[in-house]
Formats: structure tokens, sequence, C-alpha cells
């Protein structure tokens, strides 16, 4: 369509403006500044120089007039060839605007064929990888006209970028596998350092997140020493009677040498109750406790 790519043809003869009486005009402003230039304004000639300056004022509005007069003239034929420019531009753009639509449409169809057909390549992948398919996240860059053949295939460089994401979710998932085997032999909670881990931005190493493990597991017992040895202080004060029972020294207050321990249970709601139960009938007290939550485990 050469007749929608063709240049507008304009004939443009650059408008001449001439001031028939420059020299006149130039000569009166001239002898005007040099007259009033540096003048000294007395009480002796105030209503003078009142009138002076509204001659000068009356001067400037003439030569302003004339210019805003002349500026009129000269922008009117480039305001008509505005207008007939704008008009069509104005009809064109409706036109662009509704193929605008239309291809958004279809750009929208092609975009959900593209991620039909990565999902259904991920789904297959998966099984390979034993990586579920939900743990991979689909790139932008992935619908991308250049990762597809003509017939709706993926192409090299698609099935590369697809191949890397489960390589990068597999290392994960045996990162994540080996922490909480060595969080289980520590006899730690594994959720917390699991946890970050999940984050589709961590791409650290299971060795970082079990030297944390350590790290940790080192305080708890650097506390629980601490303990007993303020423990063994204490012992030291106290002494037993004759009946058994315990008493400090010092205060002369009377000393239960009792357990404390924590533990997480895991198990049905029947089971869990029952436990519940036998510790308030065992008469040991719960200092603290968690709300329960729901979890969900395969069936062993």
């Amino acid at each position: 369509m050469n007749e929608l790519t063709a240049q507008p043809k304009v004939t443009y003869t650059p408008a001449k403006i001439e001031l028939n009486n420059h020299e006149k005009i130039a000569e009166l402003v001239k002898q005007a500044v040099e007259k009033y230039d540096g003048l000294v304004v007395t009480p002796e000639t105030l209503s003078e120089c009142k009138a002076s300056r509204a001659e000068l004022n009356k001067l400037i509005k003439a030569l302003n007039q004339k210019r805003i007069d002349i500026h009129k003239e000269y922008e009117k034929p480039y305001n008509e060839f505005k207008k007939q420019i704008d008009g069509w531009t104005n009809e064109l753009s409706v036109v662009v605007a509704q193929l605008k639509d239309g291809i958004s449409v279809e750009e929208e169809k092609e975009q959900e064929e593209r991620k039909a057909v990565v999902e259904q390549l991920i789904a297959e992948m998966s099984v390979n990888y034993h990586v579920p398919a939900e743990n991979i996240e689909i790139a932008k860059s992935w619908l991308n006209k250049g990762m597809f053949t003509k017939t709706m295939k993926p192409a090299k460089k698609l099935l590369e970028a697809v191949k890397g994401a489960f390589d990068v979710a597999l290392h994960k998932k045996d990162a994540i596998e080996t922490v909480r085997r060595y969080a289980h032999n520590m006899h730690v909670d594994a959720e917390p350092y699991v946890r970050p881990m999940l984050a589709p931005e961590w791409n650290g190493i299971a060795s970082d997140v079990m030297a944390l493990i350590d790290e940790d597991c080192e305080k708890r017992e650097a506390l629980a020493e601490a303990d007993r040895e303020q423990v063994e202080a204490q012992k030291e004060q106290l002494v037993k009677t004759s009946n058994g029972e315990l008493v400090n020294q010092e205060t002369g207050e009377h000393v239960q040498e009792i357990q404390q321990v924590t533990f997480t249970l895991e198990g049905t709601k029947e089971a869990i109750d029952k436990v519940a139960q036998a510790i308030i009938e065992s008469g040991a007290q719960v200092t603290y406790k968690t709300s329960r939550k729901t979890i969900l485990k395969g069936a062993e």
C-alpha cells in the first residue's frame, strides 16, 4: 500500500516581513532613549516626566500591537495547515486504536497457546526430574515468540531454559531433604531452616544451612550448660531433712526438685487428646504450649 507510505507534498514559501519606515522608527526610539535615559525626576519636573512617560508607553504599545497584528496574519496559513493535518491524523488514530485492540486480543491468544505448550513441557519433564510441576515458575521470557518453532513446538532455547529451571529445582529439593535429615539427627525442628530455602530466590547450598544448625545447637548447648551450672550452684545451698525434704540453708525455703522437657508431638486429634488428658491426670504442670496446627503427610 504505497499510497499509505507517501510523504505529504507541501509548498511552503517563508513570509517576508518588511518595516517600511524602519529608519524613522529607529531614529525616534534613539532620540527618546537619549533624551530620557538617566533623567532625574524632581518636584519641578514631575508633571513633565509623567507626560513623557505616557508618550513613551503609547509608543511601546503601538509597536507591540503592530507586532501582534502581524503575528496573527503570519500564523494564519500555518494554523489552517495544522487544522487539516490534525483532522487527518485523528481519523487515522481511530483506525490505529481499533487495530491495536485487535492485535492485543490475538497476541493474548498466542501467549495463552505458548503458555499451554510450556505447561505441558514442564509436566512431562517433572516426571523425569521427580520435581512437582508447580515448583517451576514460568519465566516471562519463555513465552516469547522466539522460544518456539513455526509449528508451535518448543525451540532449543526454551528446552534449555526449562531444563535449567529443573536443575535448580532439583538442587533445591535435594538440599532441603539433606537439611531435614540433618536437623532430625541433631534433634532440632527443621522448619525454621527449610522455610527460607523454599523462597524462589534461594540458591544457596545445604552445607551453609547445616552450619547454621550447628551454630544454633552450640548456642543451645551453651545455654543448657549454663542452666546446669546454675542448678548445681543452687543445690550446694540445699540440705535434706530427716524426712527427705530439701531446704535452702540461707532462706529456709522448702524446695522441690522437678523435671522440665520440651517436645513436639504428631498424631491424630484423638491421640493428641489422650496425651493431653494423661498429662493433666499425672499432675504435671504445662508452663508453655503452642496452638495446634493441622499438617498433611503421606500415609504409611
